[in-house]
């Protein structure tokens, strides 16, 4: 009954045949709708101000005179000047004459004109759609451009409906979709959700790092929103992969990689970027474009964290680019020269990834910062135990300082190392028992990832696979140290085992007859192995016999706290399984078993 009164209005909104008030809309004003006074007033007070309270003709007319009394021809003279709105001020002079000027002259003698140069044309039209009891067709790419327009005119039911938009169609899930509102809010200057979308790109970080870092929707981020993301806390991506994926990112903005943006990234054409939002981060810039990708990268260098990176990867990589001055390199490998060589500390890690002890922070070049984004990831002895051999129990209470220059201490003729294992480890021994490796970092809430990285060592000899014969990767809780639980015969040596116990220890562990004792998900952790034709095991990960000699099986494990789940990918994320996460007291660690002689890497984040 209704439809055909429906389009009625959607056609005035567009061709202004009765309406009495014109909008230029855009940058250049070259959009043009239409609404009334008296509907556009009782939607909004700022409107009703505009038309019909004591200052109204401030914002319709220009030299005290009304519209219908200008005379075109003099204002065509005069360069343009003109009464408008825009931006919440009362009036100001056209900044685009030729254009503003254009479109006034093309409404009627008895239209109030008013210019919108700040919101998206579309935005306009669904406000206006919603003044005139239309539905203003929101969606998400314009839902947060319309929010913006209903906070700037206070039309207070518009906003209610776009933030309850926002609610039900936002996927936190989704990180192409948070990257693409995150992007929008930022331009805005719409903290609120800014904020919002940063605290879900953090969790996006650390359990979808590698799509997270090359979605399309990364690599069109403003560069407003991308100084905004690096200056997070909560982003928990490792330093070198994030410089690969910003140069990805300055490299499409410059020849020959993508056609040139002379406009895109000005403010004639986004009028939704401030250039006041853009001032506030210092060395960016409001105008104009780099000529090369490292011109365009260099105001956000300050954001980025240096070193954190290794040394080769600065002298391959960052030394070669061209993005720091020669100084600001020398302060860096001055700094990793001479940085302390104490291992890491064993975290307990929070929500949002910060640690409750911190340590003072050292700024290198008065810019760089040192602390990593992510919790550095190692093997272990024993869940979180990062001083395996403390000085104390080798009967040494003053060798501190000594045992921490040393790579290896010879308990009873057999190497150990007091230290951490690092980053990546080889387990391998005698006989058909798993030999076990732990992380040294614990968690215990809020959302987390790991990818592991596996390769049997014997894999490049033909026939000699059979030797490796697997094992498994899931998690581990520090309550099972020292613990029977019914299948192992050796104790975990922990810092305060003797020095006599912990030599007996250590000659035989960590071989064990069933590695089951020591993981909390074992019915669902992965399972890896040599053998190809085990079809009945969903969990099972076999090993590729085409890979390179570079190249590993690589499976991520993502604990999610909040749901009290924990999920497995594999196949470079092809398939995927998610277990209750159950049976927990205290922090949860990464472990690993193995029979047979195998290469591990582990890294924070989902990689696969």
């Amino acid at each position: 009954m209704f439809r055909a009164l429906e389009e009625r209005v959607e056609a005035e909104i567009s061709n202004g045949s009765v309406s009495d008030v014109c909008f230029g809309v855009g940058c250049a004003e070259d959009v043009l709708l239409f609404s009334t006074r008296a509907s556009l007033a009782m939607a909004s007070p700022v409107f009703n101000t505009m038309f019909f309270g004591p200052s109204w003709h401030a914002e319709a007319v220009a030299g005290g005179m009304s519209k219908q009394q200008l005379d075109r021809s003099a204002i065509a003279q005069q360069g343009g000047s003109c009464g408008s709105q825009s931006l919440g001020r009362p009036s100001f002079d056209l900044p685009y004459p030729g254009s503003g000027l254009q479109q006034l002259q093309r409404c009627r003698d008895d239209q109030h004109y008013v210019a919108v140069t700040d919101i998206e044309p579309s935005a306009v039209r669904c406000t206006l759609r919603y003044v005139h009891h239309l539905d203003p067709q929101l969606s998400l790419d314009n839902v947060l451009h319309v929010y913006r327009a209903a906070d700037k005119y206070q039309i207070d039911g518009l906003l209610e409906a776009c933030s309850d938009f926002v609610e039900q169609h936002s996927d936190p899930f989704d990180v192409r979709q948070v990257l693409h509102l995150f992007d929008i809010s930022c331009r805005l200057g719409l903290e609120r959700y800014s904020h919002r979308f940063l605290d879900i790109l953090g969790d996006l970080s650390r359990v979808q790092t590698k799509q997270f870092l090359k979605v399309e929707e990364f690599m069109s981020l403003h560069q407003l929103s991308l100084a905004t993301l690096l200056s997070s806390e909560g982003l928990c991506v490792e330093e070198e992969r994030l410089w690969r994926a910003l140069r990805c990112w300055a490299e499409l903005r410059v020849p020959p990689m993508r056609r040139l943006e002379s406009q895109a990234d000005t403010p004639e054409s986004r009028p939704e970027v401030r250039p006041e939002q853009l001032q506030v981060l210092g060395e960016l810039k409001s105008s104009g474009l780099a000529a090369t990708w490292q011109e365009t990268l260099r105001p956000l260098k300050r954001l980025i964290r240096f070193p954190t990176m290794t040394a080769a990867f600065l002298a391959e990589e960052i030394a070669q680019a061209g993005v720091l001055t020669p100084a600001e390199v020398v302060e860096i490998f001055a700094y990793l020269a001479t940085a302390s060589r104490r291992p890491p500390r064993s975290l307990s890690i929070e929500p949002g990834g910060v640690d409750l002890e911190p340590e003072p922070e050292t700024v290198v070049a008065g810019t760089f910062r040192t602390k990593p984004r992510t919790p550095q990831l190692g093997w272990c002895a024993a869940p979180g135990q990062n001083e395996l051999l403390p000085s104390e129990e080798l009967g040494l209470p003053e060798g501190r300082d000594l045992m921490n220059t040393v790579k290896s201490v010879v308990v009873d003729g057999r190497g150990l190392s007091p230290s951490p294992w690092g980053s990546s480890v080889v387990l391998a021994g005698d006989g058909n028992g798993f030999h076990l490796a732990f992380g040294n970092t614990g968690f215990s809430s809020g959302r987390h990832a790991w990818t592991i990285s596996w390769r049997p060592m014997d894999s490049l000899l033909p026939g000699s696979l059979r030797g490796c014969r697997g094992g498994a990767a899931g998690i581990a809780s520090e309550m099972d140290l020292g613990s029977d639980r019914g299948s192992a015969s050796t104790t975990i040596p922990t810092a305060a085992t003797s020095a006599a116990s912990l030599a007996q220890a250590m000659a035989k562990f960590p071989s064990l007859a069933d590695p089951a004792a020591r993981f909390l998900d074992w019915p669902s952790c992965i399972v890896f192995g040599v053998k190809r034709d085990v079809v009945s095991e969903r969990r099972y990960v076999a090993w590729e016999e085409d890979l390179s000699a570079s190249e590993c099986i690589r499976f991520s494990i993502l604990l999610d706290f909040d749901n009290s789940s924990i999920t497995y990918v594999a196949d470079r994320g092809e398939r995927c399984w998610t277990a209750a996460l159950t049976g927990r007291e205290g922090l949860v660690y990464p472990v690993i078993a193995a029979s047979g002689p195998h290469y591990f890497h582990i890294e924070y984040g989902g990689h696969v």
